[in-house]
């Protein structure tokens, strides 16, 4: 379950610690997620801009879509048809199964990088990022190692050049 609360009163709502929302979620048996009205407010627009790269969906179907409980490209094409017949604006199977089409479409088109986000839980209250979050995160430290590499390599050429390699800096 999700709630949500106003940017000043998160703190609060939290508690010290995680110490409120544990206990909700001891007295509910639910897992409770607090969200502040500025983070809920951008998630959902980031997810209505990324439902738009569907052909013909514009703001207003993005917005009865995710309404509807789906967040990403991802999750309408995976949803069954008679789930998407449901959403405002697509009540016959015969414009929800275009509907699923156009987002298969799109993250054939686009591959993973507008299906959104997908995280798993393992059942024990971890959770595990995508493969695409996984390879964006290993592509970073690769470039992070080159860069630091590449100073490295640049802080020696110049000391070279000053006629101070290693040693002259040791010796100051």
């Amino acid at each position: 379950m999700e709630i949500m609360v106003e940017d000043d009163q998160l703190s609060l709502a939290i508690g010290r610690k995680g110490q409120n929302v544990r206990l909700a979620a001891q007295l509910t048996g639910w897992r409770i997620d607090i969200l502040s009205k500025s983070k809920l407010q951008k998630r959902t627009a980031d997810a209505i801009f990324n439902l738009q790269h569907m052909e013909g969906v514009n703001e207003t179907l993005a917005q009865a879509i995710y309404q509807a409980g789906y967040m990403n490209v991802r999750q309408v094409a995976e949803a069954p048809i008679e789930n998407l017949a449901k959403v405002p604006g697509y009540e016959d199977q015969e414009a929800a199964a275009k509907l699923k089409e156009r987002a298969a479409a799109v993250i054939e088109k686009a591959g993973d990088m507008l299906a959104g986000p997908t995280v798993q839980d393992d059942g024990k209250g971890s959770f595990s990022a995508s493969p695409v979050v996984k390879d964006a995160k290993a592509l970073a430290e690769e470039r992070l190692r080159e860069m630091m590499k590449q100073a490295g390599e640049t802080s020696r050429t110049q000391g070279s050049e000053d006629g101070q390699g290693e040693k002259g800096r040791e010796e100051k």
